[in-house]
């Protein structure tokens, strides 16, 4: 019994490692179906699968894309991944009077003179901030700085700061 069980085992584990490769590339390459959609889904060469589950458990499956899909923001025709990276802090005043209008002057010369690089004017009370950027990695971020700093020698207080960045993934 063991003899024919052992084989029979190792086939069928195989087979199923076989199957899910194919299934995950078929999924990455026809936008992601969903694994049941894609099981249920009659095809050539293919048998038929009947699953039969719980209706509460297509509510919690549903209840998880969303949060999976509430770090993608899609803007302008580009869908972008929203997550932790690097910014470059170029200004930072409490001043009220003169902080923001400094902040929106300093960020007219970046567009100015780097008009891909992205900016952000905040206000953090007490704060007037000024970041650039969208990298994911420091390396990214110091490489940029150095750019700053040649392009404005006389601003003297940048500096790399962690925030919440977003990536673009795909255009439409």
């Amino acid at each position: 019994m063991t003899k024919y069980f052992a084989p029979l085992f190792i086939s069928v584990c195989f087979s199923s490692v076989v199957c899910s490769q194919t299934i995950q590339e078929d999924e990455y390459h026809h936008n992601q179906k969903q694994i049941i959609e894609h099981l249920s889904t009659p095809g050539l060469n293919k048998g038929r699968i009947r699953i039969f589950q719980d209706p509460r458990l297509d509510s919690l499956m549903s209840k998880h894309r969303l949060e999976a899909q509430s770090n993608l923001e899609i803007s302008e025709n580009v869908a972008y991944v929203v997550g932790r990276g690097y910014r470059i802090q170029i200004f930072s005043g409490n001043n009220q009077r003169e902080s923001k209008n400094q902040a929106y002057s300093m960020e007219t010369e970046i567009k100015e003179k780097m008009p891909n690089v992205d900016t952000y004017v905040t206000f953090n009370q007490p704060f007037w901030k000024l970041r650039v950027g969208n990298f994911r990695t420091y390396e990214e971020a110091q490489a940029m700085l150095r750019n700053i700093k040649k392009e404005f020698p006389g601003w003297k207080e940048m500096f790399i700061s962690n925030d919440v960045v977003k990536y673009p993934i795909r255009r439409y």
